[in-house]
């Protein structure tokens, strides 16, 4: 699907809306297939503030399919010159006379949208279409480290957009619409790619087969559908604007998310969890008809009947090199820590850190309790 603003008059509506709500009901999940900036960054003309404004007027004339000029100083970029704004510019009464042998300067636009090479594309969508209505279809120019390295095409960021979208779609969850495991493992490997710390959130659902026996799949699958939700919503509003949510399957979910975020997101998941689960089933204290008091969890071990808990395994990962980490190796420290933190009953966090020289021996734990 492609969207051209001739062909598609109410694109600046979509997009808008398509930003603002970006990925549709999946807030707070961020999508990757090389998804930021450099993935669709295009080489763009550059000029000196003192550049006439005839040497601009005879590029275009000459170019006629580019849209944009970057005016630069020292590598930097200081402004913009789209070619329709400066026609219509010349175009008013002695328009070529005032500005023909003028400085581009003086007709620039000098507060143009700038976005880093590593920019998620939602990001710079929903930046793009939040700038007046006049810029909608403005290049957005890209830097590195604040030297510029090209520009975006509106179309092409909402092209690219729309084919992750597309992609997330087919690959999600049926049920809670989150990535599967394939995009669980793509997001995993490019963090590790960054060499930066990050954390791996394992979360799973205590006391959910007993409720799916009591109470019935359909019942279970609106528990699951609000724990994806409240999941979402949550790791949304910690501020992490690359912070990522998947559905591995049943009752786990998993979330990566930078260190910094860790603390605060367990103490409010489980806090919002303990307080918002319970309306699923308000009449358990006061029910006679249950079938019985235990009920037996996926190995068949008994499991009191108490109600369903939230388990958090958090492993927070503080390797320097990405030759020293695997996703393979952090499955299996993840996987281990969950069997701690299956051990504490009630909604519980447990994390270990994981840096150049393996797992250090402790184990920090956080209950409903402890807050």
């Amino acid at each position: 699907m492609t969207w051209d603003k001739d062909d598609n008059p109410s694109l600046i509506n979509f997009a808008s809306e398509f930003a603002e709500n970006w990925p549709g009901d999946l807030q707070g999940v961020h999508m990757h297939r090389n998804g930021n900036a450099e993935s669709i960054v295009r080489p763009i003309k550059q000029v000196t503030p003192d550049t006439p404004v005839s040497q601009i007027v005879k590029y275009f004339t000459e170019f006629e399919y580019e849209t944009g000029v970057a005016v630069v100083s020292d590598r930097k970029p200081v402004g913009l010159v789209m070619r329709e704004k400066l026609f219509q510019r010349l175009a008013f009464k002695y328009g070529y006379a005032l500005f023909w042998n003028r400085a581009i300067s003086n007709v620039m636009d000098e507060e143009p949208l700038i976005v880093e090479l590593t920019t998620p594309l939602d990001a710079v969508s929903k930046m793009a279409m939040e700038r007046h209505r006049d810029k909608v279809y403005d290049l957005v120019i890209v830097t590195q480290r604040s030297e510029i390295k090209g520009a975006l095409t509106i179309r092409d960021v909402l092209n690219i957009i729309t084919e992750m979208q597309m992609e997330l779609a087919r690959e999600a969850n049926p049920l809670t619409g989150l990535p599967g495991n394939r995009r669980i493992e793509g997001e995993i490997q490019r963090r590790i790619n960054l060499s930066r710390p990050f954390a791996v959130i394992y979360a799973d659902l205590d006391g959910f087969k007993w409720f799916n026996d009591e109470y019935g799949f359909l019942n279970g699958d609106m528990v699951l559908r609000f724990t994806a939700a409240m999941l979402r919503e949550t790791l949304g509003k910690a501020g992490d604007r690359e912070g990522f949510i998947g559905h591995i399957g049943g009752d786990d979910f998993l979330l990566v998310t930078d260190t910094v975020y860790t603390w605060d997101l367990t103490q409010t998941v489980i806090q919002r969890f303990d307080r918002e689960v319970s309306r699923f089933y308000p009449d358990l204290p006061k029910r006679t008809d249950l079938k019985r008091e235990e009920s037996l969890d996926r190995r068949g071990v008994p499991v009191s009947r108490q109600g369903i808990s939230i388990s958090l395994s958090v492993l927070e990962c503080r390797v320097t090199s990405s030759n020293n980490l695997s996703f393979e190796v952090i499955s299996r420290y993840a996987g281990e820590l969950k069997k701690t933190a299956k051990r504490t009953s009630g909604s519980t966090a447990v994390w270990q850190v994981l840096n150049d020289t393996g797992l250090e021996n402790s184990v920090r734990a956080l209950s409903h309790d402890d807050k």
